[in-house]
Order: C-alpha cells, then structure tokens, then sequence
C-alpha cells in the first residue's frame, strides 16, 4: 500500500456534503418582500386618509410618515439587494449574508413602519 492509510474520521469527512445556509436566504428575501408589500399597502392604503385629514387643518404629516408615503416605492429595494447579494456570493458568503441582511431589513421595516403609521395618531391633538 502506497502513502498512509486513510482513517475513517477522514474518510466520514470526505464523504460529508458541505453545509450551506440553506434555508436563511429564502427567509430573508421572503421577510424582505413581506416588508416591501406591508409598507407599500400603509402608504397606498393608510397614510392616503391621514394626509387628507392633515391637508385639511394645513398642517403636514410627521417627518417618518411623510418619507414612507413618499418614497414607499424604495421599499423593493431590499428585496433586490438581498437577491443581488445571495446571488453574487453564492458559493462562499452570499446565501449567508443575504438572508441576515433580509431579516435586518424586515425587523427595520416593520418597526419604523409601526412608528410611522403610530406617529399621525399621536400628533392629531395637534391638529385642533
């Protein structure tokens, strides 16, 4: 027999499939574009009424509301960065990174967005 014996710790680690991250990236993208609809549906939906009212004492909506009705539409920008991420890495780092980065921006997106729908409510006793 020629060289050394293989031992059958390293004969299991050879035969051993390599671990990726598997799941993590589709649960970032899918929290990603989760958050990219909810925050388009507030702005579409919710923040129409709150502009009105607000128009009508000729005051404006809190600064957090007024950037996501605004620019809700940046919001499908997550979305896109994690999927460019995953893809471009998606032999080392990518997979790994991107679903972090999806569930960052999920967690960001669903408190700002408390916030912004949350802030008009509390801002009306300044309406009168």
């Amino acid at each position: 027999m020629i060289g050394h014996p293989i031992s059958p710790a390293a004969r299991r680690r050879r035969s051993r499939p390599q671990r990726n991250a598997g799941v993590l990236p589709w649960l970032g993208l899918i929290g990603s574009i989760g958050m990219a609809v909810v925050v388009t549906i507030f702005a579409k939906k919710l923040f129409i009424n709150f502009v009105e009212m607000y128009t009508t004492y000729g005051k404006e909506l809190p600064w957090l509301s007024r950037v996501y009705h605004d620019n809700y539409l940046l919001a499908w920008l997550g979305p896109v960065a994690v999927a460019l991420l995953w893809y471009i890495g998606r032999d080392s780092w990518g997979p790994r990174v991107a679903g972090l980065l999806g569930l960052l921006i999920a967690l960001v997106g669903a408190v700002s967005s408390i916030f912004a729908l949350y802030l008009p409510y509390i801002n009306m006793g300044s309406l009168v």
